[in-house]
């Protein structure tokens, strides 16, 4: 079956360098084989919507005309995926900058200055070099690729787009109900500075869902009651208490020195 543009699917995939080495992929078990497992990320299809670019260009095309199930691979030249090499983008970059952000570089750790990614070449006397090529720069890929699904109907498509744009928010946290032919979600206050990312489900949800005129978003806040001190309360109790016997204690003394101080006065 030949996908077509907007159609949503799930996608597998592991990425190759020209050594064999998998340096990418959305299968558990070949991430743990590779020794690149990273236990903060979710392992799992991809939801890619055809005609919207969530791959190089040679996969996007190779998708559109493969089937549901079927394996296939795709080999990239560096310019279809992560571009050659360039020296421009290898700087010298002075040992203070790093003493200012009490930072000390070593060859191969991974830096961001000035909004961009790279990494540490060497470090000689005063000046670091720094490269921040894409680490797959100059390098010939490929791609193992299998489409895991279709995903049809209204209400399927909704929830896969929510999860492919609010990857990083639990799902559970997110709700949405269509109502006419607009689309309310709401969504908890961690996603309150995610603008671009909620214009970009905005539109796509418009552009390839059928029937949603209008997408609103609404920012749920629920009000936290405060947990009682209890420990505060019983060390507010504890310290009445011994200033009531102290108090007690007082008096008792003195009742006992009027007595004593009356049984010598009817001995006199």
């Amino acid at each position: 079956m030949v996908l077509r543009e907007g159609d949503i699917v799930r996608v597998d995939y592991t990425g190759v360098d020209e050594k064999g080495e998998v340096f990418d992929t959305t299968l558990e078990k070949k991430a743990i084989e590779a020794g690149i497992y990273n236990e903060k990320r979710q392992y799992k299809p991809l939801i890619a919507v055809i005609g919207e670019k969530n791959f190089f260009e040679k996969i996007d095309e190779k998708i559109r005309n493969a089937e549901e199930g079927k394996k296939f691979s795709v080999e990239l030249e560096p310019k279809e995926a992560f571009g050659e090499r360039n020296t421009e983008f290898i700087r010298m970059v002075p040992m203070r900058d790093f003493k200012a952000r009490k930072l000390t570089p070593y060859p191969g750790m991974p830096v961001e200055i000035n909004n961009l990614q790279g990494r540490v070449q060497t470090v000689s006397g005063g000046r670091v070099r720094v490269d921040f090529n894409h680490p797959l720069a100059g390098k010939k890929l490929k791609y193992e690729i299998e489409i895991k699904e279709t995903i049809t109907g209204r209400e399927e498509k909704i929830n896969a787009l929510i999860e492919k744009f609010f990857s990083l928010v639990p799902i559970e946290k997110i709700k949405h109900e269509l109502k006419s032919n607009t689309l309310e979600i709401t969504l908890p206050p961690e996603t309150a500075n995610m603008t671009p990312i909620k214009k970009a489900l905005a539109e796509t949800t418009l552009k390839y869902i059928e029937g949603i005129q209008r997408v609103r978003f609404v920012e749920e806040y629920t009000k936290t009651e405060k947990k009682e001190d209890t420990q505060g309360k019983n060390r507010e109790e504890k310290t009445q208490l011994k200033e009531e016997d102290r108090v007690q204690t007082k008096e008792k003394k003195e009742k006992t020195a009027r007595a004593t101080e009356k049984q010598t006065i009817k001995g006199k």
